[in-house]
């Protein structure tokens, strides 16, 4: 059931939707599944893609294509001068081509595309608020464990699935079981929830959202919906805006004057702690890219595919490709992700989620990363079809859900920009 009235006006629409459901379905439940550093969900990511492409249901941006080759050229050009790792620079290129595929859709058809995210997300939400139930009230470890249902030689290593929180105690951040682990747990429902709030506005989904986000302890999705809430307030009335911030602000004084754990707090207040979280993810990197990008011998080259280490901080995507392939190759995936972002509609998802990508997280070649902004946003290009008749033997075009007015409830929305 999806929450508007518009119909789909063609098959490639329906193929899109289609191909970005089993797609976001594989994201969701398979993405832990793999085989050592190999996962699962991007091959099938990589293979269904490629089928699309052979049966021209989707497209190749030219621009796009262009600018992915030079970034291509010039990692090619860095491998052939140094001695790097081949499974790297191969699965960095196959990655970052999902970015050049384009479908142009109606509106309504990317609306459904964004409800079927939601709605395969609210399973994963209610879990992470069993777990975080569960560990609280019984004082016990988390049972819904996939670590303890799979053996490690099926599931893809090298990501934190059992995060205890303090570390030494039993208690583990709830991670939703399907999903690698609690900070991708906090992205996907903040990015859920943001949807929500930006197209249907029901509040049922919100609130469970929001509190699975909250709940999951994870800065990611927290920092998401800090950064979200500007863009979506502009979208409202005056007054309902002003009361929002207030409300915000006091909640946020009370909860600092109660000794709250505020993830992003926290992490703000460890950048002067070598060795911290905080450290690692925010102050070491920008220190680093800084340093190699006004480096020379980065300039055109850098030092191997794979050769980043932790010394280096998180391997923002940026900062990867300067250390290993030169600056040059990252200014053109800079280029190729700002075209692939390229138009005004889903502003608030498109900005929170791209600043977690791109300065907060290692995620270049993980599920979550490149595939996870393909689906929600770099895929579609949704064209506005308001002039032509969307019913059968009218002259009218069905009204759309977001254009009667309304307010936020179990099944209205308001008709705002967005």
């Amino acid at each position: 059931m999806f929450p508007y009235g518009d119909t789909i006006v063609s098959d490639r629409d329906r193929t899109v939707i289609r191909f970005a459901a089993i797609q976001l379905f594989v994201l969701i439940y398979l993405e832990k599944l793999g085989s050592g550093p190999v996962s699962l969900s991007i091959v099938l990511m990589t293979a269904h893609l490629a089928w699309m492409l052979v049966s021209r249901q989707l497209t190749v941006s030219r621009i796009r294509l262009g600018l992915y080759f030079g970034m291509c050229g010039f990692c090619i050009f860095s491998e052939a001068l140094t001695v790097g790792s081949v499974l790297s620079v191969t699965e960095l290129l196959v990655v970052c081509s999902f970015l050049t595929v384009e479908a142009e859709i109606t509106e309504t058809s990317y609306e459904r595309i964004l409800s079927i995210f939601i709605n395969l997300m609210i399973v994963p939400a209610l879990i992470v608020l069993a777990q975080y139930g569960y560990q609280r009230f019984t004082g016990r470890a988390d049972p819904i464990n996939m670590n303890n249902l799979l053996p490690a030689s099926v599931l893809l290593q090298g990501y934190i699935y059992d995060a205890h929180y303090p570390w030494y105690s039993s208690f583990s951040r709830p991670n939703g079981f399907f999903l690698l682990e609690p900070s991708v747990a906090s992205m996907l429902t903040a990015s859920a929830a943001i949807i929500e709030v930006t197209y249907f506005r029901r509040l049922s989904i919100i609130t469970l959202m929001v509190s699975a986000t909250f709940l999951s302890l994870g800065g990611t999705g927290i920092t998401m919906l800090l950064v979200a809430v500007p863009f979506l307030l502009a979208r409202e009335s005056a007054r309902l805006a002003s009361a929002s911030a207030i409300l915000g602000i006091v909640a946020l004084v009370i909860a600092v004057s109660a000794g709250a754990e505020l993830p992003l707090l926290s992490r703000m207040s460890e950048l002067h702690q070598q060795g911290s979280s905080g450290s690692g993810r925010l102050l070491v990197p920008s220190l680093s890219i800084v340093a190699y990008a006004f480096d020379p011998t980065y300039f055109f080259t850098g030092t191997g595919a794979g050769s980043i280490t932790g010394s280096d901080g998180a391997a923002w995507p940026l900062l990867k490709l300067t250390k290993e392939y030169g600056l040059l190759a990252a200014l053109m995936f800079a280029s190729l992700y700002l075209t692939a972002c390229g138009g005004r509609f889903n502003l608030a998802l498109k900005v929170s989620l791209s600043i977690i990508f791109n300065f907060a997280s290692g995620s270049l070649l993980s599920p979550h990363g490149v595939p996870c902004l393909m689906l929600l946003f770099t895929l579609c290009r949704p064209v506005a079809l308001n002039l032509l008749p969307q019913g059968p033997q009218s002259e009218m075009r069905w009204p759309r859900q977001s254009e009667q007015p309304g307010r936020i409830t179990g099944a209205t929305t308001m008709p705002v920009a967005r």
